[in-house]
């Protein structure tokens, strides 16, 4: 599993602590575009996300835009969120229709979102998705898995229901479905429980940003594998200045190399249980 750090403007230069290279549609900010298309060129594979989590849509025609600036490896569709299943996948593939008229040569994800108690609908969508051959990502929310699982794991608990996807999507056909079709997934945050980063087996790439953030309020992922689910990313992280780095510098480093240590033991899981299948 490959992590990336989302950081604020300011302090970009921090990505370099995890492999990644995941940046938000919030990037009209001095500094911050730039820094990615800078990473891009430099040869990392820059996810570009549509923004659904900062509580508005992007303007189709101008995030075709930014992407032709960046040249992102991995453009992420718009997605609509807690929205019926089927209506998100009409709005999804849609969107990728126009970046492949567009010209872009982004390797395209589709966000999974539905509504609670509708398993036989975002399964539809979920296989539909992977065949559909516009799509090489598969990005699963907190929103999707609470709204998918939370009446069979009862927690609200993020890694607890990623964890149950897995189980759920390896019962039923859905991982070995997208490995024939070259389809992986990628975790869009990676929950409180760093710990269960290592069980996510199938989890190909994942972000966050309350390892960065946390790290300010002078919070570490505990020696348990634990760091703060209550804490999130407040709507002016990528503004704000969080003082001097000497005070919170090690403590992003611990956060970093103990979310790592998961991540890589994810992928030794990972070969254990498909070996020959890789």
């Amino acid at each position: 599993m490959e992590l990336c750090l989302i950081t604020p403007t300011k302090y970009v230069k921090w990505m370099r602590l995890l492999p990644g290279r995941f940046c938000l549609a919030n990037i009209t900010t001095p500094g911050y575009q730039e820094a990615f298309i800078a990473a891009a060129k430099d040869g990392y594979d820059v996810v570009l996300d549509n923004g659904a989590f900062e509580n508005a849509l992007v303007d189709v025609n101008k995030y075709i835009e930014v992407a032709r600036k960046i040249q992102p490896g991995v453009l992420v569709a718009p997605d609509l969120l807690n929205f019926n299943a089927e209506v998100n996948w009409t709005f999804a593939r849609g969107c990728a229709e126009r970046f492949k008229m567009s010209g872009l040569n982004s390797e395209l994800m589709f966000v999974l979102q539905c509504k609670r108690n509708a398993k036989q609908r975002y399964k539809k969508v979920l296989e539909e998705a992977i065949k559909s051959k516009l799509f090489k990502w598969i990005g699963i929310c907190r929103n999707f898995c609470f709204n998918a699982f939370v009446q069979y794991t009862h927690t609200l608990n993020e890694n607890m229901n990623k964890f149950y996807f897995g189980v759920w999507a390896e019962q039923n056909g859905i991982l070995e479905l997208a490995r024939s079709e070259g389809v992986r997934f990628h975790l869009l945050g990676i929950g409180g429980d760093i710990f269960m980063l290592q069980y996510l087996w199938w989890v190909d790439r994942a972000d966050t940003a309350s390892l960065f953030y946390q790290a300010t309020l002078g919070r570490t992922v505990s020696p348990s594998g634990v760091l703060s689910e209550v804490i999130s990313r407040p709507p002016d992280y990528f503004r704000r200045v969080f003082g001097a780095e000497h005070t919170w510098d090690e403590k992003l480093i611990h956060n970093c190399k103990e979310a790592q240590k998961y991540a890589t033991a994810a992928k030794r899981l990972r070969y254990e249980i498909l070996k020959e299948r890789i």
